[in-house]
């Protein structure tokens, strides 16, 4: 009995780290997109004039982003960041932050590719990019934020099943 605790603790333990730290990055991210805004190969600069790459992989690309759509974009893409993170650091609305981030998240491989462009496995290069496993750890937050309140909904049915059986 003792090492279903101790395991739901680390599972616990493990998930709050994981969802402190993408706060934390996210935040972070986002400061950092307000503070190198508008400098040369910034986020302004950067919606304004890269082609959107989708899988990588040699492909040329498509666009840039018209600028009516990559201005609206530039400007809330870091307060989303920074908001997201905030909401993740003080465990709010997870579900409802970790769908932005996986939205934003999926812009982000669209725009940039999900491979490098010279191949799978150029010069040790890796060959997925980071915004895949941030999803995921979005992903398993939304799922474990869901999971405790599914616990909590179910303990409290039980405790109202338990105080009507004493009555």
């Amino acid at each position: 009995m003792s090492g279903i605790h101790t395991s739901e603790t680390v599972m616990k333990t493990a998930m709050t780290v994981t969802r402190i730290l993408l706060g934390v990055f996210f935040i972070l991210s986002g400061i950092a997109n307000y503070l190198h805004f508008r400098d040369s190969g910034g986020l302004l600069e950067t919606l304004l004039t890269a082609k959107l790459k989708l899988w990588g992989l040699g492909f040329e690309g498509i666009g840039p982003i018209p600028a009516f759509l990559a201005l609206p974009y530039a400007y809330l893409l870091p307060a989303v960041e920074i908001a997201a993170g905030l909401l993740f650091i003080i465990d709010r609305w997870v579900k409802w932050a970790g769908l932005l981030l996986i939205l934003m998240l999926t812009s982000f491989i669209m725009a940039f590719g999900l491979f490098p462009a010279a191949g799978l496995l150029p010069n040790n290069e890796s060959s997925w990019d980071k915004n895949v496993f941030l999803i995921l750890n979005v992903w398993a937050c939304i799922a474990w934020d869901r999971y405790r309140q599914l616990e909590v909904a179910a303990d409290s049915r039980s405790a109202t099943h338990m105080n009507a059986l004493h009555k």
